[in-house]
């Protein structure tokens, strides 16, 4: 649910990218997209809003990629279940 507003020589971006289902390429993975959202506020240069997730098992543990933050500046965090960090 997108829209352009503005004139021809200043257009705005306002709305949602939203995933329905998909996949992505990391690191040489094929990772399954889960809710994800991009948002667009309307910035005369636009930098979105990123709310991605996506994830995959392999051996019985799936490993998530969550990506926050505007496209400018993006927070990348990652994620297992069980858990495979050390303390």
């Amino acid at each position: 649910d997108m829209r352009v507003i503005g004139d021809l020589r200043h257009p705005l971006v306002v709305g949602d990218v939203r995933s329905v289902r998909g996949s992505y390429a990391f690191g040489g993975r094929r990772l399954t997209l889960g809710d994800s959202v991009i948002h667009f506020g309307g910035a005369s240069t636009p930098d979105p809003t990123l709310d991605i997730t996506a994830s995959d098992t392999v051996n019985g543990v799936t490993a998530t990629i969550n990506v926050t933050g505007t496209a400018k500046d993006p927070h990348i965090a990652f994620t297992s279940t069980p858990s495979r960090c050390s303390e």
